[in-house]
């Protein structure tokens, strides 16, 4: 059951308990002595039908004071548990009554507290902008400086590339020169010899001796220079196997790295292609892996400090 279904209720039963003691009241006011007397005088009525009268009424009021007496004590009854119920219920609208103060209160406070944290957040967001800004703006610098580098490093590396280039064309120039000066050098000592009138194989060998002597300081097979005479007049004679094997000596002697035999190589290709060279020398052949080597020792000794 409602609470408005038992107030109700109890508003009922207190009228009924109302219009019950005005009853009671009003059976009262007709049983008092005075009444009687006046009715019994105004019906002329004899005395024993006065004590029957009397006696039935004494019985009357009985009833009625008893009924009276019954519906009171019900009726109490029923106001006193109306009455607890209704001091029930407004125990229970109190309790509400506080629960929502206290809602209303914890309501208030948790909209302070979301204020508050709404301004924090402003506060964040506008220091997350300048920082966001300030880090935009050093990215800026950052790319630029970057870009401002790595044109200078552009630069340099095509300034030390060029220069690289023009070093490298002129060593290859010089090592063409150099070429040009042995072949020059060989067909004048070839020629020399063949004046001398040496031919004959036993007066070659004997005369390449002699000459060895004059042209070493000492008659030393593991001697770079003696290799180096030993290949050059080797080659003067035509004997281009032995020119190869002394050059060979004095390349190893002299620890060439192979950055220099490597540009040799491709020097001693371009060489062969040369008008001033001889039609008949061939890279791959004995005449043309001597000169090789011996481009391979002027390079070595042009690269040195």
């Amino acid at each position: 059951m409602s609470d408005e279904s038992k107030i109700a209720e109890t508003g009922t039963l207190e009228a009924r308990v109302r219009e019950l003691e005005a009853q009671i009241e009003s059976l009262s006011s007709q049983l008092k002595p005075d009444s009687l007397a006046k009715r019994i005088d105004s019906s002329y009525l004899s005395t024993n039908n006065l004590r029957v009268f009397l006696q039935i009424l004494a019985l009357i009021q009985t009833v009625f004071v008893a009924g009276a007496i019954a519906f009171g004590f019900v009726g109490f009854t029923n106001i006193m548990a109306i009455r607890t119920e209704t001091e029930k219920v407004r125990e229970a609208g109190k309790t509400i009554e506080n629960s929502v103060k206290r809602a209303a209160e914890a309501e208030s406070t948790i909209r302070t507290q979301v204020a508050a944290f709404d301004e924090r957040l402003k506060r964040v967001d506008a220091t997350f902008g300048e920082k966001q800004k300030q880090m935009d703006q050093k990215l800026v610098l950052v790319q630029t400086s970057v870009d401002n580098a790595t044109k200078t490093m552009q630069r340099k590396t095509e300034d030390s590339l060029n220069s690289m280039k023009g070093n490298m064309d002129q060593r290859l120039a010089d090592a063409e020169k150099e070429i040009r000066k042995v072949n020059k050098q060989l067909s004048s000592i070839s020629t020399t010899f063949n004046k001398v009138g040496i031919s004959n194989e036993k007066i070659l060998s004997a005369r390449e001796k002699q000459l060895l002597f004059l042209l070493a300081k000492e008659i030393d097979p593991d001697n770079p220079i003696f290799n180096f005479n030993t290949g050059i007049l080797a080659f003067s004679f035509g004997r281009y196997d032995e020119a190869i094997i002394a050059l060979d000596k004095v390349i190893k002697a002299q620890n060439v790295p192979s950055n220099i035999i490597t540009k040799a190589k491709e020097t001693r290709s371009t060489s062969m292609k040369l008008k001033q060279s001889p039609p008949e020398v061939k890279a791959n052949e004995p005449k043309g892996v001597a000169i090789g080597d011996y481009v391979i020792l002027q390079l070595h000794l042009n690269s040195r400090p």
